[in-house]
């Protein structure tokens, strides 16, 4: 859809009641403009900076696998123009932030785990704006929780990956969906007494990225056990997504050496099919998690490479461990 008048009224007023015209104003993100998906999403940002000129968009290029989107807030997307009947829930949420006395909403401040929450919304549809108007104070509370707002028209592709038939559907850590009506206590419900081990890959990397290595490695401690999906974190094809997994062992081996040892059987498994900057990166793993167990595996890899700077990770990792048996930590 595009802006009609209405809307450049409606956002004309909001910018009236929100601004003096020296204010230094809102900064959000459109991330991929170049894409040709992004073209409405691009006129729309164009219009809301030409109305409010106190809202400045940086424009940066999307990652290969990242879909177009404007960044309201770091755990907040928007893969959707909010116009017309979803116009007033977003500026609801630029009015939180343009007003510092606007006091958050404390409706998700009881989740400790980190979670995705993906609102598949359409066009001219009756209820999703109401089900934007719900959710977004979950994400306002609590930065653990990341809410992408997506229109299943403009982003077909992704909607049909996700088998969505109706809207607004709302689907939680890819494996938990509501349609139509959505209870925003119910949500946070689920949120709380939801199994932490199933928490999915995205919703670790969100956390990751937010610099909160830490708090994923206490949640596998206090669970006591690694989270599967986890795995795919370690061995990503993207190097900062390595590194923040990295971090992440670090800590886990000071909170649990035993239990981060468990990553060494799942990732061995997989190293021999990795290309050779993930085997040096998991070889770097192996030395931080391992244990005197781990020093067979890592003796076939030194006889077998013939890449020099795999074949120094190798010797690092059995460095790393056999400076554990001599200071007395080895986990057994």
């Amino acid at each position: 859809m595009e802006p009609t008048d209405a809307d450049k009224r409606q956002l004309a007023a909001w910018r009236d009641n929100h601004f003096n015209p020296t204010d230094t104003g809102l900064r959000l993100m459109l991330i991929g403009a170049e894409d040709q998906t992004a073209q409405p999403l691009v006129a729309f940002c164009d219009l809301l900076t030409a109305t409010v000129p106190q809202i400045h968009i940086d424009r940066v290029r999307a990652e290969p696998d990242q879909a177009p989107a404007l960044r309201v807030l770091p755990n907040l997307y928007y893969r959707a123009v909010p116009v017309a009947a979803e116009l007033p829930p977003f500026l609801e949420i630029l009015s939180h932030q343009a007003d510092a006395s606007n006091h958050l909403p404390t409706a998700g401040q009881q989740v400790f785990a980190p979670a995705v929450l993906e609102l598949f919304i359409a066009p001219h549809c009756p209820h999703c704006p109401q089900a934007v108007q719900s959710l977004y104070p979950l994400a306002l509370s609590n930065t653990l929780i990341r809410l992408d707002i997506i229109d299943g028209t403009l982003f077909s592709t992704r909607a049909d990956a996700r088998q969505i038939r109706a809207v607004p559907t709302l689907i939680l850590d890819d494996y938990i969906r509501w349609t139509g009506t959505v209870d925003p206590a119910e949500i946070v419900e689920v949120l709380v007494k939801r199994d932490p081990s199933r928490i999915s890959a995205a919703s670790m990397e969100s956390l990751i990225k937010q610099g909160d290595a830490g708090r994923l490695a206490g949640l596998m401690h206090r669970e006591g056990k690694i989270f599967p999906r986890f795995i795919e974190l370690a061995v990503h094809a993207k190097w900062p997504v390595r590194l923040g997994a990295m971090v992440v062992i670090e800590e886990l081996v000071a909170k649990n050496a035993r239990l981060a040892a468990q990553l060494i059987d799942p990732l061995w498994e997989r190293y021999p099919t990795l290309d050779d900057a993930i085997k040096g990166d998991l070889l770097h793993i192996f030395g931080e998690a391992g244990d005197d167990r781990t020093l067979p595996l890592l003796d076939q890899v030194r006889a077998q490479v013939t890449d020099p700077e795999l074949l120094e990770a190798v010797e690092e990792a059995i460095a790393k461990i056999k400076g554990k048996n001599i200071n007395g930590h080895t986990c057994r």
